[in-house]
């Protein structure tokens, strides 16, 4: 586990964000089925998707994560690119994972894009992670976090599926009432 999990807390956000994640890949995803995980980051749910016996590449603007997952999982099929123009033919995978990358992406088009990229690459669905508006989150962290991280409305949200071209089949909580976090299970619209 990273140094950015070692206090208690966060810890358990791990701990919960893992189990949703994961939880929805034994879900959406059949053993032999292809999956993009993008940002791959260090790896954290590429390893379980290996485990499940998916056909996993890996994408991330960083080559130096491309490199530690590698170092961790063994050769992967990688890519250093930008998540807004993926470098992928048509329905190349029938999953796609996108945890922590949304709300790291300030402006609109970008998100929308990404999210655009996503449904286009993907056959069958995409699961990914958000940041919404909780009271509670703002009072606890203050205005330090609002202005580094990009937050969702329900309406915000709505409007940038629609965009992309994607419906929203289930949403949960990492930790209801508390933490603004969310993992989506995403489609592309019909």
């Amino acid at each position: 586990m990273a140094k950015r999990y070692s206090k208690p807390d966060q810890r358990l956000l791990h701990m919960l964000e893992a189990d949703a994640i994961t939880r929805r890949m034994d879900t959406l995803t059949r053993r032999g089925e292809r999956m993009l995980d993008l940002p791959c980051g260090y790896g954290r749910f590429t390893a379980h998707a290996l485990r499940r016996g998916l056909q996993v590449s890996v994408a991330d603007i960083n080559p130096d994560m491309l490199e530690l997952v590698q170092q961790r999982l063994g050769p992967l099929d990688s890519h250093c690119c930008r998540s807004d123009c993926l470098p992928f033919p048509d329905n190349t995978f029938d999953t796609a994972l996108c945890v922590r990358l949304l709300q790291h992406l300030h402006e609109r088009e970008v998100r929308v894009a990404t999210l655009r990229e996503l449904a286009r690459v993907t056959r069958r669905g995409i699961i990914a992670t958000i940041y919404d508006r909780t009271r509670l989150h703002r009072v606890l962290h203050g205005k330090r976090n609002l202005k580094r991280l990009h937050r969702y409305s329900p309406e915000s949200l709505h409007d940038e599926l629609e965009a992309a071209g994607l419906s929203l089949v289930k949403a949960r909580r990492i930790l209801p009432g508390v933490h603004a976090q969310q993992v989506l299970m995403l489609r592309p619209a019909a």
